[in-house]
């Protein structure tokens, strides 16, 4: 990078905002990169580190290839996150026309730069409105969605997903890593900028961490791991006590008192234990108030609003604020959700740490079971899942965790020749990064999970029914905690009661008198059955029957008709609308009835069957999200 160059960014015209030498530094590399022919490069920073700031400095220095327009698109997940790379954006150039696309609000054709929500683009209707060859830039912020599939299209849309592209695609993201563990090679050819937290904490750019422990009351020796971490709907069966909130809500006010808090966030695991929570802090005298994704985004603004000017102590959530909430003058963070992802641990405690006057460290507070293991905060600081650290944490800084955790490594490295250990895995910085994917941590409202013995049931003692069921073939509804469904036509069905035995039957019954689950109990017709102790024979049993039907194929070449189509839409409106909450809901509702139109009878059939007999599996959320996707024919 010339002198020049430096020093327009060190004092950008019009910018309200002075660059620190790191942030110059990451759009130097950039530039760099892309001088060099790699188009697809990301910044990784950890969490204050001013990602909005640096990109929003960077978009008028890239320049443009011979074939493409000169515009910019930035695409973020999230309508708080939308709102604020604009405002940034112009902030820093106020010379440039920046134009949001997003439900209702639709972009300006003159604007230089377009902020738009990845999931209003995700409609075939709004993305046909742009042309590719228009820009010469894609900015991805929180990039580490990048590989979901959305995002996939769209970028493939772009012409940005090939080694070839001549479009700018530039990532950024505070934790360069997913918690499915989806691969980001593929979206991005190179990491040409990273700043870890501990060196921000070091630099005196974040304030440092004074971990806590708290002995809750609630065991995890039941809870089954799911992709890395626990299974949530255990985890919340398990949490969710009155014990353990009670134990919560007294551990706050004692800390309160010795540490002087003053705005807390409690992340909790799902929806009821966040309710049962805050409840019991408010009956203790605490002002707390909660935020859960149902809550309307009025009553959300006004209660942040009130916890910004202090009016509010405490604020349980879930899954709320992990990304796009920068909130300063937020001094202590409590996980009464305990995790094994360091993913979602950078999400929790990024939300206290950066600077502000009224305090000088965040206090973070872990809330353990009685393993007593400090599952959250040892995620933190692990390489990989499973390493034995054998830290005593409370009451110590992270940095100084982190300078004892390192200086154990590289004893390690050292008794070995210099070379980490076969079993350390990939040698990666620990805590480099500080948020991460709600996508991936979206919590899935499931019912009860029962377990059976072996010898019950022929398989592992802890394997999940609903778990093993759900992976087989064909249209499966779990209606009940002990009770499933092979949907073969409108008014056919194979039947699996689960009791101390797997009854298997082939059932009918008549869709106008139906009208729940107990009624199919009583009114279905058995034409035959059989039963078996071990669930895998049982699964083959119903199988074998529904291979036995053939007269439901035609259904295929049929479409859904316009009188299905509006049952669909006005059952399933409210679930509609709440799947999509950062959208206009007129327009959801027009482009989901829309697309449903195009759908087989097939698909509407199995949709309207697994609403009516199972409103709550997470099968109807994925069946809605299809259609939205218009890729459910």
């Amino acid at each position: 990078m010339t002198v020049s160059r430096r020093l327009a960014l060190s004092s950008a015209s019009g910018s309200p905002f002075k660059l620190f030498d790191y942030q110059i530094n990451a759009i130097e590399n950039v530039l760099t990169s892309i001088e060099q022919g790699t188009r697809k490069n990301a910044v990784v920073l950890a969490t204050g580190g001013g990602k909005t700031i640096v990109f929003s400095h960077l978009i008028p220095l890239l320049e443009q290839s011979s074939s493409r327009g000169p515009k910019t698109l930035v695409l973020a997940h999230r309508k708080e996150l939308v709102f604020q790379a604009a405002k940034t954006i112009k902030s820093v150039n106020p010379d440039l026309q920046v134009s949001i696309d997003m439900a209702d609000r639709k972009y300006d054709p003159e604007a230089n730069v377009i902020v738009a929500s990845v999931q209003t683009l995700a409609y075939k209707s709004r993305l046909e409105n742009y042309n590719p060859l228009d820009f010469k830039t894609l900015i991805l912020d929180e990039c580490h969605h990048a590989a979901a599939k959305t995002w996939k299209e769209l970028l493939r849309y772009f012409g940005a997903d090939t080694p070839e592209t001549d479009i700018n695609t530039i990532g950024f993201t505070a934790t360069y890593e997913r918690a499915d563990e989806k691969d980001l090679t593929e979206i991005f050819d190179k990491v040409v900028y990273r700043r870890s937290l501990y060196t921000m904490i070091t630099d005196k750019q974040l304030c440092d961490i004074l971990f806590l422990k708290v002995k809750g009351l609630y065991s995890l020796e039941h809870v089954k791991s799911y992709k890395g971490d626990y299974s949530v709907s255990l985890l919340e069966e398990a949490v969710n006590n009155t014990n353990n909130n009670t134990v919560v809500a007294d551990a706050y006010l004692r800390l309160k008192k010795r540490y002087n808090f003053k705005s807390t966030i409690i992340f909790c695991v799902g929806i009821e234990h966040c309710k049962a929570l805050c409840s019991v802090l408010q009956r203790s005298g605490v002002n707390a108030q909660y935020v859960i994704g149902e809550t309307q985004l009025k009553e959300r603004q006004d209660m942040i609003k009130d916890f910004l000017e202090g009016k509010i102590d405490v604020l349980c959530n879930v899954g709320v604020f992990t990304e796009g909430f920068d909130v300063p003058r937020i001094d202590s963070i409590i996980l009464a959700r305990p995790t094994k992802s360091r993913v979602l641990s950078q999400q929790m405690v990024g939300r206290g740490l950066r600077k502000h006057s009224d305090k000088k460290v965040c206090y973070v507070a872990d809330v353990c079971g009685f393993e007593s293991t400090m599952t959250s905060v040892f995620s933190l600081l692990t390489q990989r899942e499973g390493e034995d650290l054998n830290l005593e944490i409370d009451e110590k800084r992270f940095t100084d965790l982190f300078e004892e955790t390192e200086s154990r490594r590289k004893k390690k490295m050292e008794g070995n020749g210099g070379k980490l250990l076969a079993d350390d895995g990939k040698a990666t910085n620990v805590l480099l990064d500080l948020t991460k994917d709600l996508e991936t941590l979206t919590i899935k409202e499931v019912g009860s999970i029962t377990h059976f013995a072996n010898k019950e049931i022929g398989i592992n003692e802890k394997e999940e029914i609903h778990g093993y069921i759900r992976a087989q073939p064909g249209n499966w509804v779990w209606l009940d905690t002990d009770l499933w469904a092979l949907r073969l036509t409108s008014d056919l069905f194979v039947h699996l009661l689960v009791k101390d035995k797997f009854e298997v039957s082939l059932r009918t019954l008549n869709n106008q008198r139906f009208n729940g689950i107990h009624r199919m109990r009583n009114t279905s017709v058995e034409d035959k059955g059989k039963s078996t102790k071990n669930l895998i024979e049982a699964v083959e049993i119903a199988q074998a029957f529904s291979k036995d039907i053939k007269r439901w194929r035609f259904q295929f070449n049929t479409l859904t008709s316009a009188k299905q189509v509006d049952y669909i839409t006005n059952v399933l409106k409210k679930k509609i609308i709440k799947l999509f909450p950062t959208e206009d809901s007129d327009y959801v509702i027009k482009v989901f009835k829309k697309n449903l139109q195009k759908t087989s009878l097939v698909f509407s059939g199995n949709l309207i069957f697994a609403f009516r007999y199972s409103i709550n599996i997470p099968a109807v959320s994925a069946m809605i999200k299809m259609v939205m996707r218009d890729d459910s024919q």
